[in-house]
């Protein structure tokens, strides 16, 4: 009757874990393909700046969410102010805007290399939550 007891307990106990690890596991599974996805698109935007930056701008801010507390203060500022960068003035100067508009340069480097950054970190953290419930049920 005791071990019955038990058994049942611990069988409740292994159900609740498997439970946290299948949510964890999905969490982390769609936060590191929504990364990747980002860095697909940036990538892309170095030949297609009409469609391919404000796409990236909006998978940035959508990655945003999923990231939570997981990414530091200044990863999530950095890429905060890639997904919504500060509007530009409109300036009412007249005269040739040809001669001022700079051909556009390429400048998200350091945004896809912070997204490769934490696709490894969330990489690693999915490797160690299959880890410990390897462990938990060759415990159970």
């Amino acid at each position: 009757m005791e071990l019955d007891k038990e058994a049942s307990a611990a069988k409740e106990d292994r159900d609740a874990g498997n439970e946290l690890y299948s949510a964890e596991k999905l969490a982390l599974s769609d936060t590191i393909k929504a990364i990747d996805d980002a860095t697909t698109i940036l990538k892309g935007t170095r030949s297609d700046t009409d469609t391919g930056l404000l796409q990236a701008r909006s998978q940035v801010s959508n990655l945003l969410v999923l990231l939570g507390y997981r990414a530091t203060a200044a990863q999530r500022e950095s890429l905060q102010a890639f997904a919504d960068p500060k509007e530009r003035p409109d300036f009412k100067a007249e005269g040739d805007e040809e001669k001022h508009v700079k051909g556009y340069a390429f400048k998200s480097d350091s945004v896809i290399e912070l997204l490769k950054e934490l696709s490894l970190k969330f990489q690693d953290e999915l490797i160690a939550s299959n880890e410990a419930e390897t462990n938990a049920i060759n415990a159970y």
